[in-house]
């Protein structure tokens, strides 16, 4: 029998009982062969270097993807306890079956040389597609596995899936294009096609450069003459105006596509880069409920002043007076620059309100004082709390038009890390929100170096 550890997920280059592929592939371990699941009762082996269908389950050959497939709406093929590997399409109707129930099959594998079989529980083969070649060649790119690409990996009739399984980034060559699949199996809102206009748009990949691109190419050759990196279907648009250094795009259970740099920060998603308007709204993350509360709106006493211009310097307005040093200690503490071992230096761009006129106030009535013209993207707050908490934790108010007067607490250290990535919309509310202690304050997340250290030894 094999072993518990050894049965493995969706996604490698095996599938086990009560698993299944939903629009999802397994390719083998050399990266030469993938069984991908196109849909309905279509499941197909591609030899990967020339995208070559080497066998198929369906009636019609691969190329005629556009004749009617048997069953209706979103179909997925599992290898069920019976030993059988059925196609089912969404109302449990079998579709196609490899007619091995009660063979003992616990496993379905794509081998390295292009056989994909079924194995009993003592190895023994009881199905197979009969495709086992002697010559075997390599793609030109490493497949990419799992729920992310990293740089160098390509996708080209492949799969990647979320860790909670519920969404399926899917590179389709015979539907010419890349698409996000939810839970539903529907296409989410990112996806690709490539235009009609190119002729070879059947035969493209997605690969994540160096450089910053994750791009989608045309065919590898035309008339036997390389073309890879000469002709681009589409491309994320983040090289070479917007450099950095990537490592990796990421399939996220919220349904989220991103793509991080080195340090681990969102440098694009959804088709959205990081310097974009829309950027900062592109999450496809819950947005939190609690938080309409605060956003209400809420009784000032007359003749409040509203908050001073401050142009794009985010006010930190003090509405507790009971103790002058916590408040110095707060502005201080705010305003001091952090270092990080990679050089990066982050200070707030904050500047202190300090005036009797807000005493008492609360987030809420002061989102009202904001100026129409603020270009703010959040309102730090000293209030009791602050004056009273060991560490002086500030408010932090969120200014977006749709969850306006949202909060969470944040220690002043963390301020400079949170300002600057909140204003320039590098990362959004959530990421600083749902991060907080089991207290319930943010506290800095990356590692500070002390000024004027070392960085530390590399290998």
């Amino acid at each position: 029998m094999f072993r518990e550890d050894e049965v493995p997920m969706a996604g490698g280059h095996r599938l086990g009982v009560g698993e299944s592929l939903r629009r999802q592939s397994l390719t083998s371990l050399n990266d030469a062969f993938t069984l991908k699941h196109f849909g309905f009762d279509d499941l197909i082996l591609v030899r990967n270097h020339d995208r070559e269908p080497l066998w198929w389950s369906s009636a019609f050959h691969p190329a005629d993807w556009r004749q009617k497939r048997s069953g209706t709406g979103v179909s997925e093929v599992r290898l069920q306890p019976d030993g059988n590997l059925v196609a089912h399409d969404e109302d449990g109707t079998p579709l196609w079956s490899t007619d091995t129930a009660g063979s003992g099959a616990e496993l379905l594998e794509v081998r390295d040389d292009g056989d994909v079989v079924l194995l009993d529980g003592a190895g023994e083969v009881v199905w197979h597609t009969d495709t086992a070649t002697a010559e075997v060649t390599p793609p030109p790119f490493p497949v990419a596995r799992g729920d992310r690409v990293l740089v160098g990996q390509s996708l080209a009739d492949q799969s990647l899936t979320s860790p909670n399984g519920q969404y399926v980034l899917v590179h389709d060559h015979q539907h010419g294009g890349t698409f996000l699949y939810g839970p539903q199996g529907q296409i989410t809102t990112w996806y690709y096609r490539v235009p009609h206009i190119y002729p070879d748009s059947f035969g493209t990949r997605l690969v994540l450069e160096e450089d910053g691109l994750f791009l989608r190419w045309c065919k590898d050759e035309i008339d036997g003459v390389d073309v890879r990196g000469l002709r681009k279907a589409w491309d994320s648009l983040t090289t070479p105006r917007f450099p950095f250094h990537p490592e990796q795009l990421v399939v996220r259970d919220t349904g989220d596509l991103e793509m991080l740099d080195a340090d681990g920060e969102v440098m694009w998603r959804n088709g959205y880069k990081h310097d974009h308007p829309e950027f900062a709204k592109s999450s496809n993350r819950p947005r939190v409920k609690t938080t309409r509360k605060s956003a209400r709106r809420s009784a000032v006493p007359a003749g409040t002043p509203r908050l001073p211009s401050t142009d794009e310097t985010v006010p930190l307005v003090r509405t507790d007076f009971s103790d002058d040093d916590a408040w110095a200690s707060t502005c201080a503490q705010v305003a001091s620059p952090r270092h990080f071992s990679e050089g990066d230096i982050f200070t707030a761009d904050v500047e202190p309100v300090d005036d009797a006129a807000y005493a008492g106030l609360t987030a809420a009535q002061l989102v009202t004082l904001v100026p129409a013209d603020a270009e703010w993207a959040i309102l730090l707050v000293a209030d009791t709390a602050t004056m009273e908490s060991a560490e002086h934790h500030v408010q932090v108010v969120d200014l977006d038009e749709d969850y306006r007067g949202r909060t969470f607490r944040a220690a002043p250290s963390a301020i400079p890390e949170i300002e600057t990535n909140l204003s320039l919309a590098t990362m959004d509310w959530e990421y600083f929100a749902d991060s907080t202690g089991d207290d319930g304050v943010v506290r800095p997340m990356l590692a500070e170096s002390t000024p004027g250290s070392a960085p530390p030894a590399t290998d």
